[in-house]
């Protein structure tokens, strides 16, 4: 051993302290270093995987345990939540996720009989365990997909939901305006529709006439065969300006995609 020369590392659940000692060197010039031990920097990958949706693989002698210990146990519990969102599914939602594990398949299926709230925790845990044996990333980016596109069928739903009370509150003028965005449209369909819809609130009746409209302008949106438009003047809000150009080409966009599965 040279003891002239003494390498001290202290490794702790967060820092690793280390003191290159040196003799004849005062002590505060010997170099002194502190460094993120190597739990916290496995725990940080580990919970950028638990964020990607990717599986963890863990080998090797651990030192310090505390930070990665936790990351293990959130990336865990995000495991059987990922199985609890694919538990909630509707049978055809879930047939378009990517589970080849006839195991999981099996247990998501018998959670779904099981009426004790005891039980059922248990056999969710059973599903995070079984999670653990796959790759989770393709289902999670599956998962991500089937929200983004449910959020914009819902964005789109109250998007026409405000021009067609645009078009009942502009009256006369709002028949002008569907007519401007579609051409195609039956104008003595909307202006019947909208004085229908007029005389309804006059004698405070159901608003069946709003009802009507709403699904006829649903049906004027929709494209016609694989065929998209995308317009300023056939935006659902700031129509005429570059603003509603660019909300009409992103509808545009998600249809397409949504076409294309």
């Amino acid at each position: 051993m040279d003891s002239d020369r003494i390498l001290a590392i202290d490794v702790g659940a967060g820092t690793q302290d280390i003191l290159l000692w040196e003799a004849g060197q005062p002590t505060e010039n010997n170099v002194k270093l502190v460094l993120p031990s190597w739990t916290t920097v496995l725990a940080r990958q580990v919970k950028q995987a638990t964020r990607e949706g990717r599986p963890v693989f863990l080998t090797g002698n651990l030192m310090g345990g505390g930070p990665l210990v936790s990351a293990m146990k959130r990336h865990m519990l995000a495991l059987q939540e990922l199985g609890e969102a694919l538990v909630a599914l509707s049978d055809k939602q879930l047939a378009q996720m990517p589970i080849d594990d006839e195991r999981l398949l099996q247990a998501i299926g018998e959670v779904r009989r099981i009426n004790s709230n005891s039980a059922r925790r248990r056999h969710l845990q059973l599903i995070g365990k079984l999670m653990r044996d796959i790759d989770p990333e393709p289902i999670a980016a599956a998962l991500q997909a089937l929200h983004t596109r449910r959020r914009q069928q819902d964005e789109a739903f109250h998007q026409l939901e405000q021009l067609r009370e645009a078009v009942l509150a502009a009256g006369a003028e709002g028949v002008e305006q569907v007519m401007a965005r579609w051409p195609q449209a039956d104008r003595q369909q909307v202006r019947q529709l909208v004085l229908q819809h007029q005389r309804e609130t006059e004698r405070g009746q159901p608003p069946a006439a709003s009802r009507k409209l709403f699904r006829y302008l649903r049906e004027l949106q929709r494209p016609e065969g694989r065929v998209f438009y995308a317009s300023g003047d056939n935006a659902n809000g700031w129509r005429g300006f570059i603003d509603g150009a660019i909300e009409s080409g992103i509808r545009a966009g998600r249809e397409v995609a949504a076409a294309l599965g």
